[in-house]
């Protein structure tokens, strides 16, 4: 079943991938180069369509696996449900960005406030406390959990944010990451 599902998110992204510009330019998110010396330094019209590309299947993906909640716990369910909410903001926060320009503190503001509704409407999605390999005991955070969970999630999606620019990179360091996690 794994593999079936994993097999779905690669083709969707690479069929999405396929016909980026077609649906970039359908949803009038492409960037054009800037002239020369510019910060923009790609030669040619570039659609943005990556979070679309990787982000879709994968909202697809987590929508079925909720019509089969009978597999699901009702905790683990209710869990499923906020992260797909959550990552669905964030896209139509990432598409609004692309389109309108928002500006910095804006988008800011709005990361924190999904992270906040996600982390408030789910204690499974807080981080209570961090177990480091080089203490003996595990350090309780309590009433700041959700706090410290909201600025480590928008710390990871800014520095995801920061590293988007060349095709590609955002997906090759997302690897990384997921490897060194399982380690």
């Amino acid at each position: 079943m794994i593999y079936a599902i994993a097999a779905f998110l690669g083709l969707a992204t690479v069929v999405i991938g396929r016909h980026a510009f077609r649906i970039g330019a359908a949803l009038n998110v492409l960037d054009y180069p800037d002239p020369i010396g510019g910060r923009k330094r790609h030669m040619r019209v570039t659609p943005l369509v990556g979070g679309i590309a990787t982000l879709s299947p994968t909202l697809l993906t987590g929508l079925i696996w909720l019509f089969w909640a009978d597999i699901l716990a009702p905790p683990h369910y209710i869990m499923l449900a906020t992260v797909i909410a959550a990552t669905a903001l964030l896209l139509l926060l990432g598409y609004l960005d692309d389109r309108l320009h928002l500006a910095p503190t804006a988008r800011l503001l709005a990361t924190m406030i999904i992270f906040g509704l996600a982390a408030a409407a789910t204690p499974g999605l807080r981080l209570d406390f961090l177990h480091f390999s080089f203490m003996p005991h595990a350090f309780f955070i309590d009433a700041w959990g959700g706090i410290f969970t909201v600025i480590c999630l928008t710390g990871l999606s800014n520095a995801v944010n920061m590293a988007d620019g060349k095709n590609g990179l955002v997906i090759g360091l997302s690897l990384v990451w997921l490897a060194l996690l399982a380690l």
